[in-house]
């Protein structure tokens, strides 16, 4: 007996159970794209340090002498964390001139998850090749890219740049009842 076809993936579990999700053609949008807020957020709390959304928020309000923020400081404190090292190049590439801090923060979030749900993606479907399943790699990554255009990112970025709708943001809800079931 078998443990399912992603038991072997080299994700976090939350990852492994957004694949099981897609693959699992009874769950909904809505049930893919819980799995994956709940991974994003989980990668969020471990990669980005509690304070650096602040320090951000502090370099773009005081820029150096040529007018852009330095963000050499807070580099150090991201070796190692891919979505804070994603965010700070996001932040590097685009400048910070002309917007207002929350809306440059927004689309650095933004842009951070979309890369690291895309990396994910990746890793899901190659997985799925590497077992013969191309169909089933396609229809899985389908799925969760489906979910996550029509949900949308703004939303999950917009949970993550404001720590008090993370801490109440709901878990995923284990599903026991008759009533829980698959929408007809």
């Amino acid at each position: 007996m078998s443990d399912g076809p992603f038991k072997s993936l080299p994700m976090s579990p939350r990852w492994k159970k957004v694949a099981e999700f897609a693959d699992n053609s009874a769950a909904s949008r809505n049930d893919i794209f819980l799995a994956v807020e709940s991974a994003i957020q989980q990668e969020w709390k471990r990669d980005v340090p509690s304070n650096f959304i602040e320090k951000i928020k502090e370099e773009i309000s005081q820029p150096n002498l040529f007018g852009e923020p330095d963000f050499e400081s807070l580099r150090r404190i991201a070796i190692g964390k891919p979505i804070a090292n994603s965010l700070l190049r996001y932040l590097n590439n685009n400048g910070c001139s002309e917007v207002s801090s929350n809306k440059i923060l927004f689309n650095a979030i933004s842009q951070s998850i979309v890369e690291r749900s895309e990396r994910a993606i990746r890793q899901i479907q190659e997985h799925c090749i590497r077992r013969a399943e191309e169909d089933r790699s396609f229809k899985v990554s389908g799925r969760i890219t489906q979910s996550l255009r029509e949900i949308g990112y703004d939303k999950l970025a917009q949970k993550l740049l404001d720590p008090k709708v993370m801490a109440s943001s709901n878990k995923m809800i284990k599903k026991t009842g008759l009533d829980d079931g698959v929408k007809i």
